[in-house]
C-alpha cells in the first residue's frame, strides 16, 4: 500500500520544492545514497531521487541500492519535459499505518504533500497539481500529460 501526490514542475519549480524539502529537514539522495543538492536535479535531470530525513533508516537491497519499500524515504519522481508536453512527476511512500516506525515518515510525507497542495494549482479533475512556472508553460501551449493520450486541463 502507498500514498502519492502527482504534479507538474519545471526545473525552476523543482528548485523551489527542494528548498521547501530542506526546511522540513529532508535531504535529497540518489538510489545509491549520494547526497545531492537541488542544482543536481537541473544539471543531471535524474528521473527518480529520494528524500531522506535525519531519522530515516536506509535498507540496502540486493542491487546495492535503496530498497524503497523498506527504507524510511519518500520517492520523488521528477517530471519529463518534452518539446511540446510534460509528463507528470510524483511523491510516493510505501505505507503501513499499523507500524509505528512508519508514522513519522507518513507525517513527513503529509507535510511535503501539504506544501504542494497549498502552493500549486489543482487541475479540473482534481487529481494533479501544477506549479507556477509549469503553469506558465501550460498557458504557452505545453501539454501536461496524465498518460500518453490524456491531457490534464487547468483553469
Amino acid at each position: 500500500m502507498g500514498k502519492q501526490i502527482r504534479f507538474f514542475m519545471s526545473n525552476a519549480d523543482e528548485l523551489e520544492f527542494c528548498k521547501a524539502v530542506s526546511t522540513l529537514e529532508g535531504q535529497l539522495v540518489t538510489e545509491d545514497f549520494f547526497e545531492i543538492n537541488s542544482g543536481f536535479l537541473t544539471e543531471n535531470q535524474p528521473r527518480k531521487v529520494y528524500i531522506k530525513f535525519p531519522t530515516s533508516q536506509i535498507i540496502v537491497g540486493n542491487s546495492g541500492r535503496i530498497d524503497v519499500l523498506s527504507s524510511g524515504v519518500i520517492e520523488f519522481v521528477t517530471c519529463i519535459s518534452l518539446a511540446d508536453s510534460m509528463n507528470y512527476g510524483r511523491l510516493w511512500i510505501q505505507t503501513n499505518e499499523s507500524n509505528t516506525k512508519e508514522k513519522w515518515l507518513s507525517a513527513k510525507y503529509n507535510n511535503s504533500s501539504k506544501w504542494i497542495r497549498k502552493t500549486y494549482k489543482i487541475n479540473i479533475d482534481k487529481d494533479f497539481y501544477i506549479a507556477d512556472d509549469a503553469f506558465k508553460l501550460y498557458e504557452s501551449g505545453v501539454r501536461m500529460m496524465a498518460t500518453p493520450n490524456t491531457e490534464c486541463k487547468f483553469n
